[in-house]
């Protein structure tokens, strides 16, 4: 078309911003639109509209000093509304599957995953995670990436971007996870931080204990109902404590079976009665039969003694309003010996219990014991004594071993905290920590003091 007598046209009617890279032209009757950069001529009609002079722009490789930031320009979105460069044929759709049948996109090759065009950069990886971190954030489906909706959404936005495919966006997930992780920082790579509840394994183990013994405590709990039955019997049992010189003035009580430890408390207060209900088996043979038997009595002293350690223990743990780690690993440890010492029980009823709650002990013990020790060390009242107190017994020859793995846990713990420390200086980051020097005073201070630290331990840490 020859333009000599055309003339520009500068109208206030073109408000669409794609005119900034456009000359609209006159010949006639008829408007053209010139590309500014390679000077190709499209229609300039008012009828035609402007998608044909976006679409023209993406391709344009003459287009090198003009940015595309402008065509995302929030004020000239609101006063064009939404254009889209994809177009689809509805009239092609099947099975309600949407299909590309007008694209018009050419993607630049990538390098180095960035790429720039004019004012405007792609980061490409950036651009991925940022992808990623959506999928997180808002539980999205992984496999959206690769709906068409979504397709087709991305390259109108940012042509430039390369589409990922499921797989690869959950690798970027994961990944994310990973820094994220690594971010929370966990010392010792979390190993202190794995700490379960030390109250629900003395639950636990308590419940293992009035499980075996649940035939006798019935027949206590029909026991006592028998003598508050009324005012005889009851006065029959008083005159037989006195008889048999009782000392307790513990009175006889039914327990709420809700309560390990109310049931504890009433298999104690029995056991002190134990001469009174043996007389009155005597007695009365027809209406105690009820009554436990020799075996069972001394089962019952055995395993209440256990409950007793448990009471013990858990009032220590609940009574104290500011409870810190350093106070459960003697604690622990003391239920550790005696759970090895009651497997030994030549009483196959007593020893099987044992095993039972052993198992459940290890569980806990096994992820929390560097951590409670790590702990007891920190306090400075114990250092290294309750370890050279209590692993030689829990783990004889071998305890050298373990007491080296939580010196170790020490260390480690010392020179990532020096690390991310806003108080570290450069010149000691980093710097190892010489535990060389704790465990030979450790050693040096073994002897008389641990039979100190023994003989104190009650007067330091308050039991009921």
């Amino acid at each position: 078309m020859d333009m000599s007598d055309a003339v520009i046209v500068n109208s206030s009617r073109l408000k669409s911003i794609v005119w900034n890279d456009f000359d609209r032209v006159k010949k006639g009757d008829t408007f053209v639109a010139i590309c500014r950069h390679c000077k190709k001529k499209l229609s300039g009609s008012s009828t035609s509209g402007t998608s044909h002079l976006r679409n023209h722009l993406i391709r344009c490789q003459r287009r090198s000093n003009h940015g595309i930031a402008q065509y995302f320009s929030a004020k000239e979105k609101k006063k064009e509304g939404s254009l889209p460069l994809v177009t689809i044929d509805q009239e092609q759709k099947k099975d309600e599957v949407l299909s590309i049948v007008n694209l018009r996109y050419e993607q630049e090759q990538i390098k180095n995953e960035h790429v720039g065009i004019g004012s405007i950069s792609l980061d490409q990886r950036r651009s991925q995670f940022d992808l990623a971190r959506m999928i997180i954030l808002h539980n999205y489906p992984l496999a959206m990436v690769e709906h068409v909706g979504f397709k087709i959404f991305v390259r109108n936005l940012q042509p430039l971007f390369e589409l990922v495919t499921c797989n690869k966006v959950e690798a970027d997930s994961m990944e994310i996870y990973a820094k994220e992780k690594q971010k929370v920082f966990l010392y010792c790579n979390g190993k202190l931080f794995d700490v379960r509840c030390a109250i629900d394994l003395l639950n636990c183990m308590a419940h293992d204990a009035l499980e075996a013994l649940c035939e006798v405590t019935q027949k206590i709990r029909e026991s006592i109902r028998y003598f508050k039955s009324s005012e005889a019997t009851h006065a029959t049992f008083n005159e037989l404590a006195d008889e048999v010189q009782v000392e307790t003035k513990k009175c006889l009580c039914i327990d709420n079976p809700l309560k390990w430890n109310s049931t504890y408390f009433m298999l104690e207060v029995a056991l002190e009665y134990r001469k009174v209900f043996s007389c009155l088996r005597d007695r009365d043979p027809v209406n105690m039969k009820f009554l436990p038997s020799d075996l069972e009595w001394d089962r019952l002293s055995t395993i209440t003694s256990f409950l007793k350690l448990f009471v013990e223990v858990t009032n220590v743990f609940t009574r104290s309003k500011y409870l810190t780690a350093n106070t459960f690993f003697p604690e622990i440890c003391d239920i550790h010996l005696q759970v090895i010492e009651w497997c030994k029980n030549p009483d196959e009823c007593i020893s099987s219990l044992a095993l039972k709650m052993k198992k459940k002990f290890e569980e806990y013990w096994d992820k929390c014991n560097v951590g409670l020790a790590v702990a007891a060390m920190l306090d400075p009242r114990f250092k290294m004594k309750l370890l050279e107190y209590y692993y030689p017994q829990l783990y004889g020859d071998s305890a050298s071993v373990f007491i080296y793995e939580v010196l170790e846990c020490i260390k480690t713990l010392y020179n990532e905290h020096s690390i991310v420390s806003p108080l570290a200086s450069s010149t000691d980051q980093g710097l190892d920590w010489q535990a060389s020097s704790v465990p030979s005073s450790a050693k040096d201070s073994r002897d008389s003091s641990r039979l100190n630290f023994v003989s104190g331990r009650q007067n330091t840490i308050q039991r009921l």
